[in-house]
Order: structure tokens, then C-alpha cells, then sequence
């Protein structure tokens, strides 16, 4: 990799650190530690003046049971055959969570009658004490969410910290009850497989468009 990609590359990443629900950005990992989860091969790519980071992850994703904002139990199981993007956030984030659920806004846009039938995007909590199903489904109808496919979960604080842990989502929660967290989406395939993990807030939603729409296109 050349010196100059490389600067790049630590700019881009040094973006979000600056700029999360809380004061800082965590790194991948269990909430409030290291550990677990998904394999992966980094991916780097880079086209004029235009930066992207995503890396590609491999194995099986695993699976959860949580709440939906109708408050039924659904698990990532039940979407088999279909793609799912995941993106974590919590309710009272007024910076870092708007600018995630924006770029599925535009996933919403982009693919529209595919929501629901071969598409699934995901808001799941942080904050399950204070994101109760009807919280979610008051933040879901502020959004605009297409309840047809577009899900908002939530659960217990044990279920919750699981599901986070698996996907390597790190939070921390200040004395204020407001959290720092890994900001991250994660696309899962038709087959249940890892696909891609696009990191950070600041990667063009044109690149999750086309990470989306190349998992789409993948063969059950």
C-alpha cells in the first residue's frame, strides 16, 4: 500500500472518533471490552479523490432473538432469504444515530418495492432500558420507517449486550445515561452469511447502496 493510501486511510479513519452519540468512538468490539465475534479481511479501496473503507467479513452471522417495536420476539432467523442491513443506535442519540438511520433512509429510497420481500434493514438498540417497543415505534413513525421492512429492536439488557458482543458493537454509558458506541452497519446475506461491515459514519451511502445491492444478487 503506498504512503500515500495510507494517509488516506488514517484521515478516514480518524473522522469518526471525532464525532459519535457521545464523546469519543469506540473500536470494534464487545460492549465494554474486546473480544468475540466475526472474521474478516479488510478491504481498502480507493477511486480518484474519492475514499471508501467496508471490509468484507466471512462465516455464518450469528444469530438473536429480541423485540421488535410491536413488541414480538423476532430473531435474524426468520429473515432467511432475505438480505439484512444492521445498524446500532439508540433513541436519545441527537448526532451520530440520525446520520446512521439516514443512510437506510436511503436504502429505503433506493430499493423500495424490495422492502420486505427480499430486503430488511435493522435499528437495534443500545439503550434497551429507555428504547421500550413504544419508544421505537414513536422514533420508527419519525423516521418515516416502512414498517413492511424496516425493524427496531430492543430487549432485554442481557439479550441486548449478546446480540451487540456477537456483531462487535463496544459501548460505554456516561453518568448522563447517554452512550458511546461503536458506530458500524453490517450487511448479512440471503444465506445468513457475514457479507460486508462498512465502518465509522462518514462512508458514502453510495457505497452501502452497492455493497446492498451486490448482496442482493447473490444466489441462495
Amino acid at each position: 500500500m503506498t504512503k500515500k493510501l495510507l494517509t488516506a486511510a488514517a484521515a478516514f479513519l480518524l473522522i469518526p472518533s471525532l464525532y459519535s452519540c457521545g464523546t469519543h468512538e469506540m473500536a470494534a468490539g464487545g460492549p465494554g471490552g474486546g473480544g468475540g465475534g466475526v472474521e474478516h479481511a479488510e478491504h481498502v479501496h480507493t477511486k480518484g479523490d474519492e475514499f471508501t473503507f467496508y471490509e468484507e467479513l466471512e462465516g455464518r452471522a450469528p444469530d438473536f432473538t429480541l423485540v421488535n417495536q410491536d413488541g414480538e420476539e423476532v430473531s435474524l432467523s426468520d429473515w432467511r432469504g432475505k438480505v439484512v442491513v444492521i445498524t446500532y443506535i439508540y433513541t436519545h442519540c441527537t448526532y451520530a444515530c440520525p446520520l446512521l438511520e439516514s443512510k437506510l433512509i436511503t436504502l429505503q429510497n433506493t430499493f423500495g418495492e424490495r422492502l420486505g420481500k427480499d430486503l430488511i434493514l435493522v435499528s437495534m438498540t443500545v439503550d434497551p432500558e429507555r428504547d421500550t417497543p413504544e419508544a421505537l415505534r414513536a422514533h420508527a413513525r419519525l423516521l418515516g420507517a416502512d414498517p413492511t421492512g424496516w425493524v427496531f429492536l430492543t430487549g432485554s439488557r442481557e439479550d441486548i449486550d449478546k446480540a451487540l458482543a456477537a456483531y462487535k458493537i463496544r459501548y460505554t454509558k456516561s453518568k448522563d445515561g447517554e452512550y458511546n458506541h461503536t458506530n458500524s452497519t453490517t450487511i448479512i446475506d440471503r444465506e445468513g452469511n457475514l457479507a460486508y461491515r462498512l465502518n465509522g459514519l462518514h462512508y458514502p451511502r453510495k457505497v452501502l447502496v452497492e455493497r446492498t445491492k451486490e448482496a442482493l444478487g447473490r444466489k441462495e
